[in-house]
């Protein structure tokens, strides 16, 4: 093998140590990919500094604690973390077999979310007392995970559209439901990676296509058939002008704008003052703009690029 050659079979294993922890007779758990735990563990780190930094006024004035939401930003990471470490040593082949019952899971939340009294006006969580659950998170999770089993299993008869057509038909209800509720972001992100899923099971472009140009078509006339959706379109489009638009997006421009290249500094940025709404949920990207400039929002683009 040559030099060139070597470097290239590094660089692969480099970003596929599932593949080579399964071929590994040492070890019967794949290592997690470093590359995924780098770009999580990042994020939730600077998301939780930002936090701080973005909520401390907010969290004094509401709740007479400056540290409130970042105490409690801090409880959701440990327990995300140790659900990531739990979940990364399940050999992923078992999933396989849960697929359905995930699925199942999914659609039953979804339908008790629209059951459900609405939260704010729409259906969107399930009130669980201490919380509150958002149904579509764990939908696309059991979709992905259920779309993945399904390809895996038809193999090369994969070429076949009427092998796969089933899991359209599955998408389309499930993409129904979720605009119910509504979650038009959430079926828009399950479109687009079922999209990824069947082209890299191996499904023929000329298969892929006309269904890209449907969803397209049915996501124009979703827009601009719900009023809701109609409105924010308007608004970001007035919004396009630093005078008008929506009080929220104005604001949030302004932030970006006075964070420049490198920002304010940390914990430096005048938003949060009353400015910017929720600055530490809705506007955390602005609150970052402002205080880490435009280096830190591209560090945080590359790591969910990553």
């Amino acid at each position: 093998m040559t030099n060139s050659a070597a470097i290239a079979h590094n660089i692969l294993d480099l970003f596929n140590p599932v593949r080579a922890g399964l071929t590994s007779s040492s070890s019967k758990v794949p290592p997690a990919d470093r590359w995924i735990w780098f770009s999580a563990m990042f994020l939730m780190a600077l998301g939780s500094v930002m936090v701080l930094s973005s909520s401390v006024m907010l969290a004094d004035r509401k709740f007479g604690s400056p540290g409130f939401f970042w105490t409690r930003q801090l409880i959701w990471w440990g327990l995300a973390t140790a659900i990531l470490i739990g979940v990364s040593r399940i050999d992923h082949r078992k999933f396989r077999t849960w697929a359905p019952l995930l699925l199942l899971i999914g659609f039953g939340l979804v339908i008790t979310a629209r059951l459900m009294p609405p939260i704010r006006e729409v259906h969107r969580w399930i009130d669980l007392g201490p919380f509150r659950m958002q149904p579509a998170e764990v939908f696309r999770l059991a979709f992905v995970v259920y779309a993945a089993a399904f390809l895996a299993k038809r193999g090369e008869l994969i070429e076949s559209w009427k092998s796969w057509v089933v899991l359209v038909v599955i998408l389309a209800i499930g993409s129904v439901l979720l605009i119910s509720l509504p979650e038009f972001s959430a079926a828009l992100t399950m479109w687009g990676t079922s999209g990824v899923l069947l082209i890299a099971a191996g499904v023929r472009w000329r298969h892929v296509l006309p269904g890209f140009g449907l969803a397209v078509l049915a996501a124009a006339f979703v827009v601009y058939g719900l009023e809701y959706k109609k409105g924010r379109v308007e608004e970001w489009q007035a919004g396009l002008s630093i005078t008008e638009g929506m009080y929220q997006v104005r604001q949030s421009k302004i932030a970006f704008g006075s964070g420049g290249v490198l920002g304010q500094g940390l914990g430096q940025g005048r938003a949060k003052m009353s400015y910017l709404p929720e600055p530490h949920t809705d506007f955390i990207l602005s609150s970052i703009g402002e205080e880490l400039g435009f280096v830190g929002v591209t560090c945080v683009w590359m790591a969910f690029g990553l």
